[in-house]
């Protein structure tokens, strides 16, 4: 189930936690969870759900800004369309930014999970408990 958890959050469903048109959403057929344990594979889902989204608009718009910024760099003086370019690139440097901080979070928990195997769910949710914010910030600014 732990490897099943630490994929979502990598944008990955499994038999657990699945994709719907919603997002991802824990498996109802699964019926051997307690619903305390829905709950917090619930929040899981919320965040490996806003995880595959700032990735997905990083793969849709990364190409873009670093194409505009090669154009800006040509162009000598910049047109005022180019600010939005700006923008675009900022906001998909600090998304990488934090996508790979994260992800390479991900992986020393897996890596605590194959050298121990004491990862909890609680243990999870608590050491991700920081991206959980970033991530709901950068999708709010994602609404704009």
């Amino acid at each position: 189930m732990i490897n099943d958890i630490l994929f979502s959050l990598l944008g990955i469903t499994g038999g657990i936690i699945i994709e719907t048109e919603q997002g991802f959403r824990v498996n109802s057929k699964i019926t051997t969870l307690s619903q305390s344990e829905v709950d917090s594979l619930s929040n899981i889902c919320e965040i490996g759900t806003k995880y595959k989204i700032l990735k997905d608009f990083l793969s849709n718009y990364e190409s873009l800004y670093n194409s505009n910024l090669i154009l800006n760099s040509i162009v000598s003086k910049p047109q005022k369309e180019d600010l939005s370019s700006i923008y675009l690139s900022g906001v998909c440097r600090t998304i990488s930014s934090i996508l790979t901080s994260y992800s390479s979070h991900i992986e020393q928990l897996e890596s605590k999970y194959y050298n121990d195997n004491s990862l909890t769910i609680a243990d999870i949710i608590s050491s991700i408990s920081p991206f959980a914010v970033a991530f709901n910030k950068l999708h709010e600014l994602l609404q704009y």
